[in-house]
């Protein structure tokens, strides 16, 4: 086999691993973006949950507070435990829009490797492109050939 179609057999095997490996990649890298999205989903729903709580349990002990002390939950005291509540709100919807902010920017990342690997494969195929133009060959120049059965020496059919 002469050194052009070495050569561009070598830039074809190289083209082809380079455009498997950018999908792969990109596939790979995806899956992990939207489990992080997914992560980032539960864990907000699980820090909403908490924040909730908190709040709940923040008015009961002021609710408490105010009924152990003689006062009626009116005027001042009310005020104070809408407020408690108003803020509680605020907060879970602080919660959500940081994860949900969290998971679509995950969501954006996984689509960026998709592109990425679609580019990177698109340079591997413009690579084995490049190396049938490089190799100065014309298509009656190159020899094609396979390998029998059994592994052994190629078998070769046209050649220049």
């Amino acid at each position: 086999m002469s050194m052009a179609v070495t050569g561009v057999v070598t830039a074809i095997v190289a083209g082809v691993v380079a455009t498997v490996a950018a999908v792969a990649g990109a596939y790979v890298a995806a899956e992990n973006a939207e489990d992080q999205a997914n992560a980032a989903k539960r864990e907000g729903r699980q820090q909403q949950a908490l924040s909730a709580k908190r709040t709940r349990a923040r008015a009961a002990s002021q609710r408490t507070s105010f009924l152990s002390s003689g006062l009626t939950l009116e005027g001042t005291p009310q005020n104070v435990l809408d407020e408690t509540y108003t803020m509680g709100i605020q907060d879970v919807v602080a919660i959500k829009e940081f994860y949900d902010t969290k998971a679509h920017d995950a969501k954006v990342a996984g689509r960026m490797a998709i592109i990425q690997g679609i580019a990177g494969s698109a340079q591997g195929v413009a690579a084995i492109g490049s190396a049938f133009k490089d190799s100065g060959s014309k298509q009656s120049d190159v020899q094609t050939f396979s390998i029998n059965s059994t592994g052994g020496t190629p078998v070769t059919g046209t050649s220049a």
